[in-house]
């Protein structure tokens, strides 16, 4: 069960729409394979989105 799953069970949340970051600037190809498979056996409602932000002052 993943940490957003596990604050939504616990804090009793129900019809909101709830947003889990992931960065993989500090992660492995092994530990992203894991990550990615999880998501992919997931509760077939969660969606993966890529984005590339250019590495210049100010861009994010």
């Amino acid at each position: 069960m993943g940490v957003a799953t596990k604050h939504i069970e616990n804090n009793n949340i129900k019809n909101e729409n709830i947003i889990s970051i992931v960065s993989g600037a500090n992660i492995n190809f092994d530990h992203l394979r894991y990550i990615l498979e999880r998501a992919d056996l997931g509760e077939h409602n969660e969606t993966i989105i890529a984005v590339t932000i250019d590495e210049k002052l100010g861009s994010f």
